[in-house]
């Protein structure tokens, strides 16, 4: 009852600022302000959101305000907007609220649109106070009233249609492509990604090392991860035992390694995602999170996954603890998949791509 109490309070707070707020404004200056403050998946998920953004408001200023570790994706996309980046120590109150002096920034933009296509905690505490004469975005419980046009975060399943919603709920009848053309260009190599974000959506390096000796037995393969993940020693051993290896250093580097590679099998997980955005086909690897919200559209994309009791239900992007953030105490979902049932998914996968085995290629 307190907590409904205190977000209703909330909601009104913040409907009172905006009203204020939007009395006092005008002579607003030809800006657009976008906050996008995701991890590496999502970010890549809001590209096609970003470029109607774009498509819209032909002859304004945009900003983009998002991560550091983020901005090369979106500058490799989008090099004609400007871009304020942030980090981690730039939230203060449990690392949920942005510093006023972003949002001194925004408020120097002067913007006639601001778009949060982010609908988190964080992304709001940029704009709470904004005196845009337009706000769209992601709504959380208790700040739909700050938006001239929102969305529920849970109002769309596919997460690209989610951020792309969030910017024109009419978007549809514009028959907007949410699929990243593939690259014609690609070599025959199999790229192999074994982390993820969190590790109850890491199948399991070791799982990944024996996939990798079972494909190069048949095909080019090279197993890729951030540099410092693997412990130097098992590099060596890897590499001994006729694993090619590429260790990347930045997201710059593993989008610069990956470009022109044949197909990437990984974990559901933004090195996938980068993948995909290079015009690689993937295969996706998932556990504790529903495919249906982010397998990556075109028929050269696929998945595979192992579904128990405690799998996501249809609907629902997550498991019942938050895809295994809180609590799941033992990742069974990946831990019961198969390295001979991915091996074989594997092989499917790469024959309907156009993959050659190494005695095949010319």
């Amino acid at each position: 009852m307190l907590k409904k109490f205190l977000f209703e309070a909330a909601s009104i707070f913040f409907w009172i600022i905006r009203k204020v707020n939007k009395t006092i404004g005008g002579n607003y200056s030809k800006n657009v302000v976008i906050i996008a403050v995701h991890k590496i998946g999502d970010s890549v998920f809001t590209l096609p959101a970003i470029n109607l953004i774009i498509e819209k408001h032909t002859g304004y200023k945009i900003t983009l305000f998002t991560y550091e570790l983020t901005k090369v994706i979106f500058e490799s996309r989008f090099p004609e907007i400007e871009f304020v980046t942030v980090n981690d120590s730039d939230f203060g109150i449990k690392r949920r609220w942005i510093k006023s002096f972003y949002r001194k920034m925004i408020s120097k933009l002067n913007p006639e649109y601001v778009y949060d296509i982010t609908g988190n905690a964080r992304s709001f505490s940029f704009i709470f106070n904004a005196k845009a004469k337009i706000i769209h975005g992601i709504a959380i419980k208790y700040n739909k009233r700050v938006f001239d046009y929102s969305i529920q975060n849970s109002s769309r399943k596919y997460l690209m249609e989610r951020y792309i919603a969030a910017v024109d709920p009419n978007w549809q009848k514009f028959e907007y492509n949410l699929v990243f053309p593939l690259d014609e260009n690609r070599d025959n190599t199999v790229v192999l990604i074994p982390f993820g974000g969190w590790e109850a959506k890491k199948w399991g390096f070791d799982n990944f090392v024996k996939l990798t000796n079972l494909l190069k037995k048949d095909f080019n393969c090279i197993l890729a991860f951030q540099k410092g993940l693997v412990e130097q020693n098992v590099v060596k051993q890897l590499v001994k035992s006729g694993i090619r290896i590429r260790e990347t250093a930045s997201i710059k580097d593993l989008m610069s390694f990956i470009k022109g590679k044949g197909v990437c099998i990984g974990n559901d997980s933004g090195p996938l995602y980068i993948a995909v955005m290079c015009g690689l086909p993937t295969l996706g690897i998932y556990g504790p999170t529903n495919p249906e919200f982010s397998v990556p559209k075109g028929e050269w994309h696929s998945y595979i996954n192992k579904t128990i009791h405690c799998s996501p239900k249809p609907g629902n992007q997550y498991c019942h603890t938050d895809a295994g953030r809180k609590g799941c105490p033992s990742f069974e979902c990946m831990k019961q998949l198969a390295v001979s049932d991915v091996y074989k998914k594997s092989k499917e996968f790469l024959d309907q791509n156009g993959i050659k085995p190494l005695q095949n290629e010319k």
